[in-house]
């Protein structure tokens, strides 16, 4: 059995952003590693970025998920 493994922090600060999906920025993001699938959601300046240089198999617009959840609160 995998543990899921969720970070939430910046590559800069936390060098296991790095290692998890390959990718460097200063801005943070989310990640989060199933074992079989690697996601993150990220700001929509790093975004075309990260889906040409990491090793994530899904990449968000964090921005657009936020709104969506504020949306769905109102």
């Amino acid at each position: 059995m995998h543990k899921v493994k969720i970070i939430i922090d910046s590559p800069d600060k936390n060098s296991s952003l790095i290692y998890g999906t390959g990718f460097f920025c200063i801005d943070s993001f989310i990640f989060i590693d199933t074992g079989k699938q690697k996601i993150g959601w990220l700001p929509s300046t790093e975004l075309e970025k990260a889906k040409k240089y990491s090793n994530l198999s899904q990449v968000y617009n964090l921005g657009d998920e936020l709104r969506k959840i504020k949306e769905k609160k109102n």
